[in-house]
């Protein structure tokens, strides 16, 4: 069987050092409220919340540390435009 490894938005392969972080550790980390945060992942300007368990969504540590290099427009131009693409295909197939 090969393996297969879990990538992150960016295409980078996720590591056991890439940790989860809620919401409400991402906004003191970005400088950012929850609810700026929420607004900018709906527009493609954050990075897209992993659902962890059931009911608990996080971050990857790498796409934060991606996201503080490029800002929102940065990560808008280089991601978020395909993860906007991906968000619509999800909900026309529900």
């Amino acid at each position: 069987m090969k393996y297969t490894p879990i990538l992150n938005a960016c295409g980078q392969e996720i590591t056991e050092n890439d940790r989860h972080i809620t919401v409400k550790e991402a906004a003191p980390i970005v400088g950012k409220s929850n609810r700026t945060i929420e607004t900018m992942v709906n527009n493609g300007q954050f990075p897209p919340k992993h659902h962890t368990s059931p009911g608990r969504v996080a971050f990857w540590q790498s796409e934060l540390d991606e996201w503080k290099k490029l800002g929102c427009f940065g990560w808008y131009e280089r991601y978020g435009q395909a993860q906007l693409a991906h968000t619509q295909k999800q909900q026309r197939v529900a």
